[in-house]
C-alpha cells in the first residue's frame, strides 16, 4: 500500500509532465500557424484563378455519340488514316504489301476499309498490332 504523501507526490510529477506535454504541444501549434496561413493564402489564390480562368473557358458540351464518333476510326483524318496504314504495312510481307499501292488516290471511307483489311491480315499472320 502506497503512502498518501507518495500518491501525492507522484500526482504532482504527473501534473508537470501534463503541463510540459501541453506547452510542447502548444509550442508545435504556434510552429504551425505560419505554415496553416500560406497555405490557406495559397489556396485562395487557387481559387480565384480557377474562377478567373473559368468565366473565361467554357467546356463544349456534346452528346454521348458524337462523343464516341470522335473517338472511332470515322473521326480521323486522311492524313492520320494514310500514316497509320503505312506504319502497319511495314509489317507485311512482299507479297501482301503489294496489295496496297496508290492509297493516297483513295476516299476517307476506302482508307478505313482499308486500314481493317490491313489489321485482318496481321491478325492472321499473329502479328500484334497497337489500337491506334
Amino acid at each position: 500500500m502506497q503512502v498518501p504523501e507518495k500518491i501525492f507526490a507522484d500526482f504532482g510529477i504527473q501534473v508537470d509532465l501534463f503541463e510540459k506535454a501541453c506547452i510542447d504541444f502548444e509550442s508545435q501549434v504556434s510552429f504551425l500557424d505560419p505554415i496553416c496561413e500560406i497555405l490557406q493564402r495559397r489556396i485562395d489564390e487557387l481559387e480565384k484563378n480557377n474562377k478567373q480562368l473559368l468565366s473565361i473557358w467554357r467546356p463544349i458540351l456534346i452528346i454521348c455519340d458524337e462523343a464516341e464518333f470522335q473517338k472511332s476510326k470515322g473521326s480521323l483524318k486522311k492524313s492520320k488514316i494514310l500514316s497509320i496504314i503505312n506504319s502497319l504495312i511495314s509489317s507485311l510481307g512482299d507479297s501482301d504489301r503489294s496489295h496496297f499501292r496508290g492509297l493516297s488516290n483513295k476516299s476517307c471511307e476506302e482508307l478505313v476499309n482499308i486500314l481493317q483489311e490491313v489489321k485482318n491480315i496481321l491478325a492472321e499472320n499473329n502479328i500484334s498490332v497497337g489500337e491506334e
